[in-house]
């Protein structure tokens, strides 16, 4: 695979990534509007299931797309495919693909000498570690991501990295340690600049809302997950996808104070999810409803979540 070949990888991912997540932040030169313009011309999607079904049909040439272009010395080329591939890997789990890629990734930019592109793959490589439940091991790509973004003066991405060593902690269940590294997240995205990212600032109120509910602040965790779905959906364009997990989040709060009937719409929720191709997350929503439901007997709801979750399972390889 030469250059030519790899560059143009690179132009269709990012414009299939794009097109299914346009509200995130990105690191890299595809992302800047005047080169956005021409790769979303010249690679069009039809929105984001047509995006979603073309990335998985090609995910195993986008690995060695990266993986030539790391071999073939193409370091900026290598460590911008591994941050177009993040809403594929990220969403749909594809855990053994991601972490190799992001491994080539994270030496191509540090080959380059790029701090800032060494910290987002350190990042988006820790997020592959964690949700495996590889905690130790994510907590330190996070850690020496803060370093690289805090070495370089760039707030938009200290604050990530404070946001993924947050969640390592919550996961743990220190929650003062979270909470304060959010207020240290939010402090850094406020110093990042005017305005402030609206998505991540509603972000980091939806962690901060779920550190809150493992603290047992069910008041404090409702009002924090509430409003941050709102923001998030009240985006241009809206981030349906966090949107969704905040209101499954939101119901668990219902969940636990017992207002079950407050969390029977989570079958909306769950239909947000598979429209996305989100099934596992899908999968969470579902989980939680037909608890919900099993409060009120044979609940009509409940017996679709059953069902629903009985085909996840097959689809997703656990039945």
């Amino acid at each position: 695979m030469g250059p030519h070949a790899a560059e143009t990888w690179l132009d269709a991912c990012a414009s299939a990534d794009y097109a299914i997540a346009p509200a995130r932040w990105r690191l890299g030169s595809r992302y800047r509007s005047d080169e956005l313009e021409r790769i979303c011309a010249e690679h069009p999607f039809i929105g984001q299931a047509e995006a979603r079904v073309w990335l998985h049909l090609h995910r195993d040439e986008l690995r060695r797309a990266v993986e030539h272009a790391a071999g073939d010395g193409l370091d900026r080329t290598a460590w911008e495919l591994c941050e177009a591939l993040w809403t594929l890997w990220s969403r749909f789990r594809h855990f053994a693909a991601w972490e190799a890629t992001h491994r080539l990734g994270l030496a191509a930019a540090m080959r380059e000498g790029n701090r800032r592109a060494e910290a987002r793959m350190r990042v988006q490589w820790g997020f592959a570690l964690a949700e495996q439940q590889h905690h130790d091991a994510a907590a330190e790509q996070f850690a020496k991501a803060l370093t690289a973004e805090q070495a370089t003066g760039h707030h938009r991405g200290e604050a990530t990295a404070l946001e993924a060593l947050a969640l390592v902690a919550v996961a743990e269940w220190r929650t003062d340690e979270a909470l304060d590294l959010l207020g240290q997240a939010q402090a850094a995205l406020y110093r990042a600049g005017d305005p402030v990212d609206a998505r991540a600032a509603a972000l980091l109120m939806f962690h901060r809302g779920r550190v809150l509910f493992r603290d047992g602040d069910i008041h404090g965790a409702h009002l924090h997950l509430q409003q941050a779905e709102g923001r998030l959906r009240g985006l241009d364009p809206p981030d349906v996808y966090n949107a969704a997990l905040a209101h499954t989040e939101l119901a668990r709060v219902h969940i636990e104070a017992q207002e079950y009937v407050l969390a029977l719409d989570l079958l909306d929720t769950a239909d947000e999810l598979r429209a996305l191709g989100a099934y596992h997350r899908e999968a969470e929503a579902l989980q939680e409803l037909s608890w919900a439901a099993g409060h009120f007997g044979n609940h009509p709801v409940g017996t679709e979540a059953a069902g629903r979750i009985l085909d996840l399972r097959t689809v997703l390889g656990r039945g």
